[in-house]
């Protein structure tokens, strides 16, 4: 019938991620016109690659930042797919936050920081067993010659350089015997970045 409004109602409280509604188009039964999400109920997928995935526990802390105005949420890991991707060779970690993280879209992206440095144990030639701390490759790169990592501050979405002293580097990891401790947040894939950054400012 011509001029005739319906209201629909939605069973949640949340907003319209997808609308597949089009003026004047026939709608059957059945047919999906809305997708509404929550987004109190929204959870990050942080995909990691396999050799660092034993080093995340669930209930670890997590914080989500956002690339574009650096406003950062806590998180906690919750849950695991504890298996591997075949293709991406990285595990899944399903993350939720600890409060309402405003400006969390479906499909959106963030940056995830994790607590990813873990103990190691390496007996020493004097039988003395040692704990260093065990990194990504990719978080350590080189200044001046000076191996270095850039570890997370009390500011949101700032970096402070730190000097490392290294054991040795693996293919994907490096053992550390200074410069970091347990439980410190470090930039992984975002190092290089964080070092051309900081050779600017030294030139400024």
């Amino acid at each position: 019938m011509r001029g005739t409004t319906v209201t629909l109602k939605s069973p949640i409280t949340g907003v319209v991620a997808t609308s597949h509604a089009q003026i004047g188009a026939q709608v059957d039964a059945g047919t999906i016109l809305f997708k509404i999400v929550d987004p109190t109920k929204l959870n990050i997928r942080a995909d990691v690659p396999e050799s660092l995935a034993d080093a995340i526990h669930l209930g670890v802390a997590g914080q989500l930042r956002f690339p574009t105005t650096g406003r950062v949420c806590a998180s906690e890991v919750v849950a695991s797919t504890r298996s591997v991707d075949p293709i991406k060779r990285t595990v899944s970690f399903r993350l939720q936050p600890q409060d309402p993280c405003q400006g969390l879209l479906e499909g959106g992206f963030v940056d995830v920081q994790l607590p990813l440095a873990s103990a190691s144990s390496i007996v020493s030639d004097a039988g003395a067993a040692q704990t260093y701390v065990v990194v990504p490759r990719s978080a350590v790169v080189e200044i001046d010659g000076v191996p270095v990592a850039f570890k997370a501050t009390e500011s949101p979405g700032k970096f402070a350089l730190t000097t490392l002293t290294i054991i040795r580097h693996g293919d994907t990891t490096s053992i550390i015997e200074t410069g970091l401790v347990k439980g410190d947040l470090i930039a992984v894939s975002g190092a290089l970045l964080l070092k051309g950054e900081w050779l600017r400012s030294r030139l400024e």
